[in-house]
């Protein structure tokens, strides 16, 4: 909570909008937790071959995490409002907004949010437009591959390699699929086997998506075929 406190209180380019991730990843993380139940981690060990006894105890550890680091999240927090002076999250507020709005322009909501560094949190709208850096996947059998490595790249760009275990998205995945692995990775590519030619594409773009993240290009995005 002090962390949103004070991006809140910054009325910086991006403050106001990591402050509302950070709110929304924990009510959402509340969501999932409030009516999850451990034998789903005993039965995805089990479909998956894993040691059951260890993707329960770090169900029980997720429960734990989302409770120590969200529960404060179930009352009116600073970003559940701007401050009437920051331009900044108004902006942003009304370029997520217009991201849902079939008759505002999707592509000037992506320029103000990649202004403000936040072109990943679009990640749910962008799955839903199959194109990227020039390249068309409409085809059935390239769309879901298109849709997790949008998943997994906005994860991967938002969040630091060694401390992706005990993020916070990967303690909910677990909590919601019974994925306990302590890999995201593991989540947003589950639809595969390990070495399957599938996963292997969508790791391979989810590179690619990662840097356009992380470089906030609304380009790679909206080029056409």
């Amino acid at each position: 909570m002090a962390f949103v406190t004070e991006q809140q209180a910054l009325s910086a380019p991006g403050s106001f909008a990591n402050s509302d991730q950070v709110t929304f990843q924990c009510r959402e993380a509340n969501r999932v937790a409030r009516s999850s139940l451990p034998d789903i981690a005993n039965q995805r060990a089990n479909k998956l071959g894993k040691d059951p006894a260890a993707f329960q105890a770090r169900f029980i550890e997720a429960q734990q995490m989302v409770q120590s680091r969200c529960s404060s999240f179930r009352l009116e927090v600073p970003a559940d409002r701007a401050r009437e002076d920051d331009v900044y999250a108004k902006s942003y507020n009304k370029a997520r907004a217009d991201l849902f709005n079939i008759n505002a322009k999707t592509g000037e909501a992506l320029v103000e949010l990649a202004k403000q560094g936040q072109l990943a949190s679009a990640a749910v709208v962008l799955a839903g437009l199959p194109r990227f850096q020039g390249e068309d996947f409409r085809a059935p059998e390239d769309a879901e591959i298109f849709r997790r490595a949008v998943l997994l790249a906005s994860f991967n760009a938002t969040s630091l390699e060694a401390e992706r275990s005990n993020d916070l998205r990967t303690f909910t995945a677990c909590l919601q699929t019974g994925i306990c692995d302590g890999s995201f990775e593991s989540y947003a590519l589950s639809k595969w086997p390990e070495g399957s030619p599938q996963r292997e594409k969508a790791l391979v773009l989810s590179k690619r998506m990662e840097a356009a993240f992380r470089s906030n290009s609304v380009s790679a995005w909206t080029s056409k075929p």
